[in-house]
């Protein structure tokens, strides 16, 4: 008897040949990275569609406008830093959040060097129209799927991320 597919319209991924067999139970940590990343872009990716795109930002341009709402005042390097992204990455979206009156930059008194970032009232407003849909939405994506999940996994996140410098 050969089994024959079902196509239940998810997708399906073919072992790899040269993977060996896994044991029941037994999580490979490159398995656990992999479903993370995928994961974390599926998410992000329907939240760019369902919350953000009404408001007209991305994922890059509210992350950046969240960390500056949330240290009201803050150095574009330290967005970078904080974010995980380049400098260059920082710059555009800063350029197309200060253009819609969202964010202030101005030169550091300190270091004429470095540019600091300052939230607009209308950037505030932005962030606390959208920060509360973000939360319901992932909420429903991610909470909801495993009972008590949702305080465990971010604080395993949250210190992953400051054991290894951000």
């Amino acid at each position: 008897m050969s089994s024959t597919p079902v196509d239940d319209g998810a997708p399906h991924f073919a072992e790899p040949a040269n993977s060996r067999a896994r044991r029941p139970g037994k999580v490979d940590d490159g398995d656990i990275v992999s479903a993370l990343c995928r994961t974390a872009n599926l998410v992000r990716q329907h939240l760019e569609h369902t919350v953000l795109r009404p408001a007209d930002l991305i994922w890059t341009t509210y992350d950046v406008l969240h960390l500056v709402v949330a240290h009201r005042t803050i150095a574009t390097r330290t967005v970078a830093a904080t974010n995980g992204i380049s400098k260059s990455t920082v710059t555009v979206a800063v350029r197309t959040l200060s253009a819609r009156g969202l964010i202030r930059r101005s030169v550091d008194p300190g270091d004429h060097r470095h540019v600091l970032l300052r939230p607009t009232s209308v950037g505030w407003q932005v962030l606390h129209e959208v920060r509360p849909r973000i939360t319901e939405e992932q909420q429903r994506l991610l909470v909801g799927q495993v009972p008590g999940l949702g305080a465990r996994a971010l604080a395993v996140l949250r210190a992953t991320a400051e054991a290894h410098g951000t």
